[in-house]
């Protein structure tokens, strides 16, 4: 699921999806991103607007960001790479703050 073909993208990032239940709020589960929201999602930008205490980057909502960066046409693993190195530096972080407490 990390590094998904064009057609494999296409075909599970239209399925639908929610998190909420309640609010009814489908979408897909891969969305195709403008070029925006693809600068947006670079590794560096994040970091640099989670250090500035930005709340909203612009960033394209996903299910499965992979899936819709395959679904954007964006060619090469740089944008993939950095996604996954995004969630491990989330959920390590995350796991080292609970190990703390």
């Amino acid at each position: 699921m990390t590094n998904p073909s064009p057609e494999e993208a296409k075909y599970f990032g239209t399925l639908l999806f929610t998190d909420d239940v309640i609010a009814g709020a489908v979408r897909e589960t891969a969305p195709v991103f403008t070029k925006e929201e693809q600068k947006s999602r670079g590794l560096i930008r994040r970091l640099i607007g989670l250090c500035g205490g930005a709340k909203q980057m612009g960033m394209g909502v996903s299910a499965w960001p992979e899936g819709s960066l395959a679904r954007s046409g964006v060619k090469g693993n740089r944008g993939r790479r950095e996604e996954i190195l995004h969630k491990y530096l989330l959920y390590g972080t995350k796991q080292l703050i609970g190990r703390r407490r």
